[in-house]
């Protein structure tokens, strides 16, 4: 006789979540790094407030690493 052995759900709801949780976080990353490039970008922007620009571009960039982990 055969025994059909069923998957763990909880298992795989921990796999889905912790799968789920890694594409939000690169999809953060990506958001934040793609609004520092425009920000670096926007001569405007840079010639009337250079220090704010770089302390803003460090701050979404320091924070996105954060979120990988």
């Amino acid at each position: 006789m055969n025994v059909i052995k069923f998957p763990n759900p909880q298992q795989q709801q921990v796999e889905h979540s912790q799968l789920n949780h890694e594409i939000k976080n690169i999809a953060v990353r990506d958001f934040a790094l793609k609004i520092a490039t425009q920000l670096r970008n926007d001569d405007e922007l840079n010639s009337r407030a250079p220090y704010l620009v770089d302390k803003v571009i460090m701050l979404l960039i320091k924070e996105s690493r954060g979120v990988e982990s």
